[in-house]
């Protein structure tokens, strides 16, 4: 066989691999739109007042990528999601970027203090 036919084998298989198994993506924050919160919304300020304390170890090796906050406009309830980067979940895929997702979810009352926490 020779060298361009070797290289054409070679770059199928490669091209092959890269498509097996899920690729996990994080993608970019987005840029604020039109409508999008202010400091000044109602709903993004309760979301910080009552938003958990996090505490990670100094030695973590996940770092968290990303927080992001989801008041429900029907129930009392905010979901915190959590993104961290290189967890276990997938590591072992070839071409994939492991990812782990874990949620908190805050209830609060009437009077916007927070009365229950829920995690996932």
């Amino acid at each position: 066989m020779n060298l361009v036919v070797r290289a054409i084998v070679l770059s199928c298989l490669v091209d092959g691999l890269s498509a097996c198994g899920p690729h996990a993506h994080i993608p970019n924050p987005p840029l604020p739109q039109f409508g999008a919160l202010s400091r000044d919304d109602s709903f993004a300020q309760l979301a910080r007042q009552l938003a958990p304390v996090l505490y990670v170890q100094r030695d973590e090796w996940f770092p968290l990528e990303r927080v992001v906050a989801v008041v429900n406009p029907q129930r009392p309830i905010i979901g915190y999601h959590l993104l961290w980067r290189d967890d276990v979940n997938g590591s072992g895929i070839p071409f994939t970027v492991a990812t782990d997702e874990e949620v908190v979810w805050v209830g609060y009352d009437s009077t916007r203090a927070a009365t229950d926490v829920w995690t996932y």
